[in-house]
């Protein structure tokens, strides 16, 4: 029986960053250059830091207009 892996932020948020880069290939690449054993759990981090910076980018947006 397989142990789930427990990956810490700043591992998924590298791993994002370097498919996004476009660098290492596609998700499947990049899945096996580091380890994720799972490629659709990769693309939950991608949408989940996307939307995350999104939201950011938004809120910077906004206060930028108030000042």
């Amino acid at each position: 029986m397989r142990k789930n892996n427990k990956y810490t932020g700043e591992f998924k948020e590298m791993v994002v960053r370097k498919y996004l880069s476009g660098q290492n290939g596609g998700l499947i690449t990049v899945a096996k250059i580091y380890g994720v054993r799972n490629v659709s759990q990769l693309k939950k981090w991608v949408k989940n830091i996307v939307k995350t910076q999104q939201v950011y980018t938004e809120r910077l947006a906004e206060e930028k207009n108030y000042l």
